[in-house]
């Protein structure tokens, strides 16, 4: 094999190799979706405090879906989305309605070894008509496989004494894996895949040059 023919097959692989890096370690993250469905009074059960409060329509048949990413490159973000909405049927919004009593959703996430924005603790108010969100923007420090536990809770904010009861409504298990392409980040694996794709065009560009 002469030499040239060695450059065009080295460039060749170079320019192979680099584009499969980029696209492989640009396969979006694998999702995984968790629904549960509840209804007031029943799996979720209120204190005793809680029984003449006019409680919102999401809450009193509602469907909680948890979704975040099964697995995520190294170097990646994802996100961890948790909606609120009542099951069905979307709810009654006539004005004449006896406005609801102020609730608040929480949620916590604990999944260490994972940076979680823009904290681990998000709540937002329980409005009829409205799906409740929380959500969170999520790396992974390290590749490897994680564990960790989503928890939701729902909080009475309207009391006289400015105090907040509050109501466990789940435990989500999260389980999650990082990948990395032998040892690179994704960002780390895509600079290298162009700088790969770079220097086999190079390459070839010289020989087409040298051969003229």
């Amino acid at each position: 094999m002469t030499v040239s023919r060695l450059r065009r097959v080295s460039a060749a692989a170079l320019v192979i190799i680099g584009i499969a890096m980029v696209l492989w370690v640009s396969l979006p993250a694998g999702r995984v979706a968790q629904e549960i469905f509840y209804v007031y009074g029943q799996e979720i059960s209120p204190p005793e405090e809680w029984v003449d409060l006019q409680i919102p329509p999401a809450l009193t048949d509602g469907e909680i879906k948890v979704e975040y990413p099964g697995w995520i490159w190294l170097g990646d973000s994802g996100q961890i989305r948790m909606t609120l909405a009542e099951r069905g049927a979307p709810p009654s919004c006539d004005a004449g309605d006896r406005p609801a009593d102020p609730f608040d959703l929480s949620g916590r996430l604990e999944l260490p070894g994972v940076l979680a924005l823009p904290g681990s603790e998000l709540r937002q108010a329980v409005v009829d008509c409205r799906t409740a969100l929380l959500a969170w923007t999520i790396e992974p420090e390290t590749s490897g496989d994680y564990s960790g536990t989503l928890w939701l809770r729902l909080l009475h904010t309207g009391n006289n004494d400015d105090s907040e009861q509050s109501l466990s409504m789940a435990a989500v298990p999260l389980e999650m894996s990082a990948g990395s392409l032998a040892g690179l980040s994704a960002p780390q694996a895509r600079v290298v895949g162009v700088l790969a794709v770079l220097i086999g065009l190079a390459l070839n560009v010289d020989l087409v040059l040298r051969r003229e």
